[in-house]
């Protein structure tokens, strides 16, 4: 069994895990027996159930996996607790065990044995790890590394070489008041300041920041910042913070918020950029804080150019290539929707955006299908100082559901079109009404209603203003005092 995340809501402890089997093992907490949940719709917590199927659906489109629920009483876990499966090997990342139900706030300790993982008190969990032959004389090194040397730096990371979200923006401000600041990330190169200031994913030196960190910021999950050499033991000797800040608003977002909350961990600390998100968070069990994003600092201002427009679009799921690509509504609605819009207005510059999910062949295929078209120009997501310049200069900004939305409002008078057809949704996460509660823009259903809002500036100001607690040029600041706060206790 594979378990993906361990929590606890109110007096009950959930073990969620994905197999391909459909006769899931039976769940041993010491000498107690618990079978799997049989049906997800079952699960008495409506947020999570809803989740769970979601989350059950994505693993089955994505490799063939489904959800299984385990559930028992919080109560049975204390020093000395042994769980396991029937006749069953369990797998489990080093970020998952590392914050397996928080147990590490409850000053308990947790480590992988002979197909069995073992809850320990600090005592037993010191004396069981030197005793063990599991470990080699390097790994009890720098298990003693881990628990001895201070801790002093705060690490940050995003998915690969990815360096341009909410735990980027809040490193590259924090790196000017505080030298103890790294960023974890597949490629050091092209960086624009000191290369001391990087390491590269599991090197040594990514190694060294790990035993002696404060705190880890991620803005996807904890497992992105981890270190492929360092076992169990290493992390929880470490006890560093877990804090996380996540890649764009989620609350009201296709569902995903409730979803990722299963997937991004037991955070010690959560960041929130809207007051939405600040009471969804605390629903679901986040310590959370609400600070305002630090990547929406570079889009305090006004609008610049009314006649340049971005358009940028979320990813697909079910798009793996080419051929799909071409047959999509998606692609068709955005096709037909650049064509229309670029003849009725020439005098505008359209830049359409691709998502970093969207790949090299299709975007290729999308370059091709425009190359005669002047006034519609396309821009890699990746290429960050072109994406800044196009997004901070454009005057209107369409997407379909794409959180970006609430980056282009918090600029002064910035208004998102959500440009959103029958199906548009089709085969991805399913909108929520809770979506068009906090939507900061206006709807359009039809490539006439878009143009109709291109022609006519609308204003959602007042309901930005009960949304974002936050407009101005201080998320990062604000994100950074909360971080050395968290990490002084």
């Amino acid at each position: 069994m594979f378990i993906v995340n361990a929590f606890q809501l109110e007096n009950e402890l959930y073990i969620l895990c994905k197999s391909r089997s459909f006769f899931s093992p039976c769940l041993h907490v010491n000498k107690l027996i618990f079978a799997p949940v049989n049906r997800l719709s079952d699960v008495n917590n409506k947020n999570l159930a809803t989740a769970l199927r979601e989350l059950d659906a994505l693993y089955e489109q994505q490799s063939s996996e489904h959800v299984v629920l385990y559930v028992f009483p919080a109560s049975l876990i204390n020093d000395g607790t042994e769980i396991s499966f029937d006749n069953d090997k369990i797998q489990i990342m080093n970020g998952y065990l590392y914050d397996f139900a928080n147990l590490k706030s409850r000053r308990l300790f947790v480590r992988m044995g002979e197909n069995k993982i073992h809850i320990e008190c600090k005592k037993s969990f010191l004396i069981n790890i030197l005793k063990s032959k599991k470990y080699s004389l390097n790994d009890k090194i720098l298990f003693l590394v881990a628990a001895l040397f201070p801790k002093k730096n705060y690490i940050f990371s995003e998915i690969g070489s990815l360096r341009s979200d909410n735990s980027y923006a809040l490193f590259l401000y924090m790196k000017r008041f505080y030298k103890n600041c790294y960023f974890i990330t597949d490629d050091i190169n092209q960086a624009d300041f000191d290369t001391k200031f990087l390491a590269r994913r599991n090197s040594f030196k990514h190694l060294w920041l790990l035993l002696t960190a404060k705190c880890l910021v991620h803005s996807w999950h904890i497992c992105d910042v981890m270190h492929r050499n360092l076992k169990d033991i290493h992390y929880n000797a470490a006890q560093f913070s877990n804090v996380f800040i996540c890649h764009g608003i989620t609350a009201g977002d296709k569902n995903s918020y409730e979803i990722s909350r299963y997937n991004w961990g037991n955070a010690d600390i959560c960041f929130a950029g809207i007051v939405p998100e600040l009471s969804q968070f605390q629903k679901l069990g986040y310590r959370t804080l609400l600070t305002g994003y630090p990547r929406f600092d570079k889009w305090c201002g006004t609008i610049r150019n009314v006649f340049s427009v971005a358009l940028f679009f979320t990813w697909r799921r079910n798009l793996r290539n080419l051929d799909e690509f071409k047959s999509s509504l998606y692609f068709h609605y955005i096709r037909d929707l650049l064509q229309k819009v670029s003849k009725v207005f020439p005098e505008y510059t359209f830049y359409y955006i691709f998502h970093s999910a969207i790949s090299s062949d299709c975007r290729h295929f999308m370059r091709k299908e425009f190359q005669n078209v002047s006034n519609v120009l396309f821009v890699d997501v990746e290429n960050q100082q072109k994406f800044i310049e196009v997004f901070n200069n454009s005057g209107r900004f369409i997407t379909d559901y794409s959180s970006i939305a609430f980056d282009f409002a918090y600029k002064k008078e910035g208004c998102p079109i959500y440009f959103l057809p029958k199906g548009i949704e089709s085969q991805h996460y399913a909108l929520t009404d809770y979506f068009y509660k906090i939507q900061c823009g206006v709807v359009a259903t039809t490539e006439d209603q878009v143009i109709s809002y291109l022609s006519y500036c609308q204003t959602t100001e007042k309901r930005k203003n009960s949304i974002f607690q936050y407009r101005d040029a201080n998320n990062s600041k604000r994100a950074m005092l909360s971080l050395l706060r968290l990490g002084d206790h």
